[in-house]
């Protein structure tokens, strides 16, 4: 049971190191607005972060699905209230350190591996 928690722990540590938030403006929208499809992640003046999906962002407001526990409840804000919009992307340079350091990991865990069963007489 320890074992598939401490996995899934470095799992989703790993999935983390491959993504970025990337900032994006949202004062020069066109009139029928931009369609952003994946996750966002929107601070408001206040300091309330949301993070939200499907968010269409026009130049008087930002209207997506703010994600919750088992549910996902659709929200109008004006953007007067928002502070910034971030855009989860891909981060190609910590994507490749991340299989950088994997494939070192995986060449050390080999190497102890076929030199454990070796003796002192070897």
């Amino acid at each position: 049971m320890l074992r598939k928690a401490a996995f899934s722990v470095v799992l989703a540590c790993l999935l983390a190191a491959c993504a970025t938030w990337t900032p994006r403006r949202f004062d020069d929208s066109p009139e029928g607005g931009t369609y952003v499809s994946g996750v966002v992640r929107v601070t408001l003046r206040d300091g309330t972060r949301l993070e939200m999906r499907d968010v269409r962002v026009s130049p008087d407001s930002l209207i997506g699905f703010v994600r919750s526990p088992g549910q996902s409840t659709r929200v109008g804000l004006r953007t007067s209230t928002v502070a910034s919009i971030h855009e989860r992307d891909v981060s190609p340079g910590r994507t490749a350190l991340l299989l950088v350091v994997l494939g070192a990991a995986a060449t050390g865990v080999l190497l102890a591996a076929m030199t454990a069963g070796m003796g002192p007489d070897y």
